[in-house]
């Protein structure tokens, strides 16, 4: 299956939780989905962010849960990897969101 990348922007307002930003962005949905996904440890999943205002980013391996309040200036990257993935897909899918970073 080929990789599907997407930007999605979200506007930010106090309160806002990452469950939040990841349901405006794919729909509620897709955002239970990812959400249980990480409470049940599945290993395909992670979800990262990175604070463009002042460079602080999750550790290596993401975040294990999405219920937290989120400042602006947020980036999250949700990926779905597993044994059928490959490293063109990968280096594809990093090439990209660097390039959404800027």
């Amino acid at each position: 299956m080929p990789s599907k990348l997407e930007r999605r922007v979200v506007d930010w307002h106090v309160s806002l939780t990452a469950f939040d930003v990841l349901e405006h962005a794919f729909g509620l949905a897709l955002a239970q989905r990812i959400e249980d996904d990480l409470h049940a440890n599945i290993k395909e999943i992670m979800v990262s962010w990175w604070n463009k205002e002042n460079g602080d980013h999750s550790e290596i391996g993401g975040v294990g849960r999405i219920d937290w309040i989120v400042p602006d200036q947020m980036v999250f990257i949700v990926s779905y990897e597993n044994g059928a993935t490959t490293q063109k897909q990968i280096d594809d899918s990093i090439e990209w969101t660097l390039k959404q970073e800027l």
